[in-house]
């Protein structure tokens, strides 16, 4: 957790060096029902993808289609994913969207390429 001028933020970060789904579900699960008590309206992942160069579009693009249509979320999806513009080449970032307790929240996902 960061905490900046009284506002919390919940940020999960892990490493990933293909599309391993059983670390991806620990770490969403424990920072949906582990962590956030209070149910923030919106939370960070940030995952560290290890690759080789000329490899990064193709592994977010399976990141991406795991979390639109495999991904079993303890809070539902409600809507369709949006991306966001980066500035860099080697990150890319969406955002998915989830009803809590009938309030929508968000959580954002930061895929950043870390090269071997």
């Amino acid at each position: 957790m960061i905490k900046i001028n009284g506002i919390e933020i919940f940020v999960e970060a892990f490493n990933l060096n293909n599309l391993t789904k059983s670390i991806i579900k620990s770490h969403l699960n424990k920072l949906e029902n582990n962590y956030d008590s209070k149910g923030l309206k919106e939370k960070f992942v940030v995952v560290y993808y290890n690759l080789r160069t000329n490899t990064f579009k193709k592994a977010f693009e399976k990141y991406k289609d795991y979390i639109e249509n495999e991904h079993k979320f303890i809070y539902p999806r409600v809507k369709e994913a949006e991306e966001i513009t980066t500035k860099y080449t080697d990150s890319r970032m969406f955002k998915t969207f989830h009803d809590r307790e009938g309030k929508e929240v968000i959580l954002y996902h930061l895929v950043l390429m870390f090269p071997k």
